[in-house]
């Protein structure tokens, strides 16, 4: 029979590749737990490790272990892997988001075996991503299990249930008819074997059964029983196939329609799910079973009347979400995830968007039990700025002919990894494709649409039952290439019923810290809910990390997971709770200390979340922002900063009279946490975590923070950072976008001039460029345009300087671009306008009634610096 080991206790790590490290040099490695990565303690810098890191630990088996199929399950390393066991190479992955099973089967041995894992998180021109805004920091950073099976059984996410149909029975509103078809893909190894080595008889002269049961609970629903016969003639799925792929050798897709009455139908408002059992047997011995949560529903997304769960209307409104946590970076426990689902659903939000690659599958679990619909994207990725090989700035899709192949099989190789092991969850509502691919190099944008094309009919062809999505499409005709176009940015302003189903999958970037402002950011064309728009979704849920300036500060959530005001605006307009009253300035006096939980397991898929709020004498919140300290007084339980960790205003993580972190063990027992600050009473805390405990006499390693730091090089050539931004303007007219300004093709904006009883002198017109995070700019230049004759004749009425504005926070700051002296003279149709100096900047407007002609281009010009 089936069982699953957690392996996320008792490993070795060091950093470098150091596969071949004897015994002695690996005992003085630091002692870890999964999950982990290579950046702990992260707090949210442009800069991290990149290189090699390298695990160990030690797998013990019995005779009867090693009797039977032996894999490995790594549910994420970032992002190349290579899985060695008693000094054997036994598995490598390429991919940083999803999940792979290695075969140990003919290499481990009874007793000790020893497993070591070497993982980089170095760019690689062939790899998905290429680019993108987050950080990348390595490691095993999701958990790892042995699964121990027979040599037949079903595959590793080898359960496919979709619903196929559902109605109301007899217009009853809480009955309901449905039809779900299964699909079972069921492995036969025992031919590979000789003899079946546990209960001896003839391998392959009894067939295979496959008992199917459907349950609410405890209550059988439906049962069917399927006889297999792997030998049947084209109806093996796959007789050779790569060792660590999630398909067995020697498998075969069983298929069952199964119609039920009387169900429930799966919805955000009311998450019903129901249960397959899969049983695998012969000779009436049971060898299999497994266990399938799922919910009964359908989705549609209309281009007309935007998106329908269940056949009914439903208005997506959610949250975009990063997977990383404040200390810990991406190695972010279970408990980590279910406590950031429930705070967007709390919120009043029903949405999530996995931005931008495959998350954790248990994200997609906690969205089916909480109510939350999902949007699950694949790490096609692209950004604006520098395109250059080397680091994650670089263009989308690769440049060089010799990269391209081995890249598209990255993408194809991950999608289908994302689809395969979450294709069951009835929370995900789509697959996502990409994101903003089309900052990729001109002359290779074409096949990045020949690239997404594949990708889409290769989802169809994995899943038939959800539309295949283009996220970030905004731009070159991207939104056209899948069932679902998401928009974002200025997407939302620029595309007014387009003619196909699409939602705004990122609105409201806005860089904030606690408290922030009491309001929503429905601005740049999300202001209006029209029918024909499936949803908005906001950008984003949390505070994250990024290789960008500013890019990772515009969450409703910070980092430590402690809420804006934002956030309290959309609970109490969207859930009805009152938001908490303004806290003010006191006198401190004491720390109130509180966690989320009181014990948690101590097996790195649970932990706690710690807060200590600052008090008056009274009792009362107060704002005050003072250094304050957490220490571990008793026990073997950490912060990502070891035993202690500060906070301070100067550190911007003791904000608003708040502070918080995650803290875990991987040891058992009781864990006494103190808060403490200069001049305040401290306070204590007591939390239990269940497992075994430290082995006495055991002196730990402790984590290590990386031996060094790398971050986006700097550019030694001059390059446009405003190149196919975003571009808002108050106005518009058609066939004058305002995307033309940053965009490679001819064009220009002019404003909709909407009032003919106004003079044009008196309308107040503005374009404005968002570099979507603060950058640092060398020369501001802007171009008007007309016609040759019309424009000769405005020469001698031209100013001959200008006003700009840029922001990089809440205030704007005025700069003077002054008028070029060689386009003053004769019958150039363009004018331009330029400024030079050192200017950090998020945004970039000027109004275009300085000149009133038409705004041809924007450029930001930054770099040619040698790397420092």
């Amino acid at each position: 029979m089936r069982e699953c080991r957690l392996l996320n206790n008792n490993w070795k790590f060091t950093y470098g590749d150091q596969v071949t490290a004897t015994s002695e040099e690996i005992a003085s490695w630091q002692d870890i737990g999964l999950p982990h990565s290579f950046g702990i303690p992260y707090f949210m810098e442009k800069e991290f490790y990149v290189g090699y890191g390298t695990y160990s630990t030690w797998i013990s088996l019995s005779e009867e272990d090693c009797k039977k199929r032996l894999r490995l399950e790594f549910l994420g390393v970032f992002q190349k892997a290579r899985v060695y066991l008693n000094g054997e190479k036994v598995g490598e992955h390429r991919g940083g988001y999803t999940p792979f099973l290695v075969e140990l089967t003919n290499v481990a041995r009874p007793g000790k075996n020893h497993l070591i894992v070497s993982v980089d998180n170095l760019w690689d021109a062939r790899l998905a991503p290429r680019a993108g805004e987050h950080q990348f920091n390595g490691g095993i950073y999701r958990d790892v299990q042995l699964i121990v099976t027979e040599f037949c059984g079903i595959d590793e996410y080898g359960v496919f249930v979709q619903t196929t149909k559902l109605e109301r029975e007899n217009e009853d509103q809480n009955g309901w008819n449905a039809t779900v078809k299964i699909e079972t893909q069921v492995f036969d190894q025992r031919s590979d074997i000789g003899e079946y080595q546990n209960n001896g008889l003839s391998q392959m002269q009894e067939p295979l059964f496959l008992e199917t049961c459907i349950l609410d609970g405890e209550t059988v629903l439906a049962k069917e029983i399927s006889r297999i016969n792997m030998k049947t003639e084209g109806e093996i799925d796959s007789e050779k196939k790569d060792r660590n792929s999630t398909s067995s050798l020697n498998s075969k897709t069983i298929t069952q329609q199964i119609s039920l009455s009387g169900i429930q139908p799966w919805s955000p408002n009311l998450p019903k799910l129901y249960t397959v059992v899969s049983r695998v047997s012969y000779n009436g011995i049971l060898v299999d079973c497994v266990q399938t949560k799922f919910g009964i529903r359908t989705v549609r997304f209309d281009k007309d009347n935007g998106f329908f769960l269940n056949g009914e209307h439903f208005a997506i409104l959610g949250a975009n979400v990063h997977q990383d946590h404040a200390g810990w970076a991406d190695a972010v426990t279970r408990a980590g995830i279910r406590r950031d689902i429930r705070m967007i659903k709390e919120c009043g939000m029903n949405t999530i968007r996995g931005s931008h690659y495959p998350h954790h599958p248990y994200f997609a679990q906690v969205c089916d039990e909480e109510g939350i619909l999902f949007w699950s994207e694949m790490c096609f990725w692209g950004t604006g700025g520098d395109k250059r090989d080397g680091f994650w700035v670089s263009s989308a899709y690769p440049p060089k002919e010799e990269d391209q192949k081995d890249f598209e099989k990255s993408c194809l190789d991950q999608l289908e990894e994302m689809i395969q092991s979450q294709r069951s969850h009835p929370s995900i509502i789509c697959w996502s494709m990409c994101n903003e691919v089309f900052f990729t190099d001109a002359p290779v944008k074409d096949k990045a649409k020949e690239l997404i094309r594949k990708m889409v009919e290769r989802s169809h062809e994995l899943d038939p039952s959800r539309p295949a999505a283009v996220g970030g499409a905004q731009r070159d005709g991207f939104d056209v290439l899948g069932d679902l176009a998401g928009y974002n940015g200025d997407g939302a302003a620029l595309y007014h019923d387009p003619g196909f189903p699409n939602l705004v999958s990122e609105y409201g970037s806005s860089i904030e810290t606690r408290p922030g402002k009491f309001e929503p950011r429905f601005t740049d064309g999300t202001e209006i809910d029209y029918p024909w728009r499936s949803g908005k979704i906001l950008w984003c849920g949390f505070h994250h990390g990024s290789i960008f300036d500013g890019m990772g500060s515009m969450g409703m959530i910070d980092y430590y997971r402690l809420p804006l005001d934002c956030w309290y605006w959309y609970r109490e307009h969207l859930a009805g709770k009152k938001a908490p009253k303004s806290k003010k300035k006191g006198t401190p006096y004491q720390i109130r200390l509180s966690s989320d939980v009181n014990r948690f397991r101590a097996n790195g898929q649970e932990d706690a979340w710690i807060c200590a709020e600052l008090l008056d004498q009274e009792g009362n919140p107060i704002s005050n922002e003072i250094e304050l300290t957490f220490t571990v007084e008793k026990g073997d339980g950490i912060f990502p900063t070891g035993k202690t960790i500060t906070f301070s205003p100067e550190k911007k993580n003791m904000i608003d009279g708040l502070a918080a972190i995650e803290f875990r063990s991987w040891y058992g027992g009781e864990n006494v946490i103190c808060a403490t600050a200069d001049g305040v009473k401290s306070a204590k805390i007591c939390i239990w975590a269940d497992g075994e405990p430290k082995p006495k006499n055991t002196v730990l390693n402790p984590m290590l923070p990386p031996p060094y730091t790398v971050g986006e090089p700097k550019p030694k050539e001059t390059y446009d950072e405003a190149k196919r931004r975003p571009v808002f303007a108050d106005s518009f007219e058609i066939g004058h976008e305002p995307y033309f300004v940053t965009a490679e093709e001819e064009g220009n904006w002019l404003p909709k001039m909407t009032n003919s009883l106004k003079h044009l002198s008196e309308q107040t017109h503005w374009v404005m460029v968002d570099l979507e995070g603060v950058r640092r700019i060398n020369q501001l230049e802007v171009i008007f345009e007309d016609e040759p004759d019309a424009l000769e004749k405005s020469k001698k009425n031209l100013p001959q300087t200008i006003v700009a504005e840029l922001r990089s926070d809440l205030e704007w700051e005025k700069v003077i671009l002054k008028r070029k002296k060689e386009n003053q003279k004769g019958n150039d149709c363009k004018e331009c306008y330029q400024a030079e100096g050192i200017y950090f900047t998020r945004y970039f407007r000027i109004d275009w009634n300085q000149t009133k002609l038409p705004v041809a281009q924007i450029h930001l010009w930054t770099g040619g610096e040698e790397n420092e």
